[in-house]
């Protein structure tokens, strides 16, 4: 196994011409591949390689994992050392500018020996153009956490809701959370586009939410509970 092949799309909304985005990314994990990101200027038809970011998988560089455009006009990527889910104990996170063809590492925190981990999940709010939340993954150490930015991950703007967050499984008490007091597994977040005050994410363990997500930009306590009514995860039961 090489990766995990292409494992996202992004359309750039303001390239619609004649019904039709012409500028599409393709985040491409493959360790064999000459580049990570691909981009098609003619709706698809054809496509070339984008150079810059973490580099090529194949000479050091980094997988990709998912990829979004921003109403900012960012393309925000996350990154592991390996394919995931497992044995990553590196990331970053990156944006490309679309209309610029410029690239920023915005990573929130880098690993290290000590506390190795990779980048995986990744939201973006719809109705506040920069703010966007990130999720590690393989984090076993320190646990996993979400990171979160309301100026386009630039330096000093990244919160971590980890420390503050309250986390509640009574809705369902009798599934085996693993880790019922923090953020845990491979979290794969979503931010409502009508509401920037609720989220959720998915794990092996099922659903989590919260609905004041907007708390933490002023320093206050995220609360999360189980938002998975009509909804059973049965894979961790024994």
């Amino acid at each position: 196994v090489t990766g995990a092949g292409i494992v996202f799309t992004a359309f750039y909304k303001p390239s619609l011409a004649n019904g039709r985005t012409q500028t599409i990314f393709a985040g491409v994990s493959d360790s064999k591949a000459p580049s990570t990101l691909y981009v098609s200027t003619d709706a698809g038809a054809h496509w070339s390689a984008v150079s810059g970011g973490p580099g090529a998988t194949g000479t050091g560089g980094m997988y990709p994992n998912h990829g979004l455009i921003g109403p900012d006009g960012n393309l925000y990527i996350t990154y592991g050392n390996s394919p995931g889910p497992y044995g990553m104990s590196s990331g970053q996170v990156w944006k490309y500018n679309v209309g610029q063809k410029t690239w920023q590492n915005i990573t929130p925190l880098a690993p290290t020996s000590s506390d190795s981990f990779g980048y995986d999940g990744l939201a973006l709010d719809a109705k506040k153009p920069g703010t966007l939340i990130v999720t590690t993954v393989d984090r076993y150490t320190n646990g996993d956490t979400i990171f979160r930015s309301t100026n386009s991950g630039t330096a000093g703007s990244w919160i971590d809701l980890k420390p503050k967050a309250t986390m509640s499984w009574t809705q369902s008490p009798w599934a085996p959370w693993g880790h019922p007091t923090g953020f845990q597994g491979w979290m794969n977040p979503v931010i409502d586009p009508f509401n920037s005050n609720n989220a959720f994410y998915g794990t092996g363990g099922g659903i989590f939410g919260t609905t004041n997500l907007t708390a933490a930009d002023s320093g206050q306590a995220t609360n999360w509970a189980v938002a998975a009514k009509g909804l059973e995860e049965t894979v961790p039961q024994t």
